[in-house]
């Protein structure tokens, strides 16, 4: 007699949000998201895997950022049922209020006796609206009975009310939380997707230790790919 069949589950993975979320200054950055994927949701069938990222600028202060970035994304291509989806950075001048000295009155908003100063701001475009963009389809043509949205950011809480309330379907929130012993900087759940989820869950320490990369690795061409040295 056949068991009951597993629920078929696709994983959307916001990289930009996984990386600052948990693994930024951490020895987990090397990470097998695939087999975190399997270890977090052991009786799913997973379908498919998306990564949303977004190539980092060259830094004259981290010499050696993109092409991190660039030899982390060769070892996710070795994954079967991966995709990376790429979005983009923007470098731009903003003008912005000096935050210090805090504003009395109310410390959360900015001093208006503070000058104003031009600084660079680097923002990633694109990922968020890919990651719900993608969901919504696959919600739209039921290519899952459960999803996993991988993220903190409150700006995909609508998508995955509309998703859920248009379709019927079941999409959960895995927060990446920042492991125990790293605990700064701590960011708190966001309340936005904590009411609009399925379920709201967070990734461990255990998990992330458990599921990197090795260290060398070889692409379909047969190059070796090989783990950054700091990291």
């Amino acid at each position: 007699m056949a068991g009951p069949s597993r629920p078929r589950v696709i994983v959307y993975v916001d990289g930009f949000n996984l990386y600052y979320g948990s693994l930024k200054g951490t020895p987990y950055r090397w990470l097998d998201v695939s087999a975190l994927a399997t270890r977090l949701f052991p009786s799913a069938d997973i379908q498919k895997i998306w990564y949303f990222t977004a190539e980092p600028k060259p830094d004259p202060s981290d010499p050696d950022k993109v092409a991190r970035h660039r030899e982390y994304i060769r070892a996710l291509g070795t994954v079967p049922r991966l995709e990376v989806k790429p979005g983009f950075y923007q470098l731009k001048h903003s003008d912005q209020r000096k935050v210090y000295p805090l504003y009395r009155p109310n410390p959360k908003l900015p001093n208006p006796s503070n000058p104003i100063i031009t600084m660079w701001k680097s923002e990633e475009k694109g990922s968020d609206v890919n990651l719900a963009t993608a969901f919504l389809i696959d919600a739209a043509a039921h290519r899952f009975d459960e999803a996993w949205v991988m993220s903190n950011d409150a700006d995909l809480a609508w998508p995955i009310e509309r998703a859920q309330g248009e379709y019927g379907v079941w999409i959960g929130v895995m927060k990446p939380e920042r492991p125990a012993s790293f605990p700064n900087p701590v960011r708190p759940d966001s309340w936005h997707l904590t009411r609009a989820a399925s379920a709201f869950r967070r990734t461990k320490e255990d998990q992330l230790a458990a599921c990197q990369f090795p260290p060398t690795l070889v692409d379909a061409a047969g190059l070796a790919i090989a783990k950054p040295p700091n990291w």
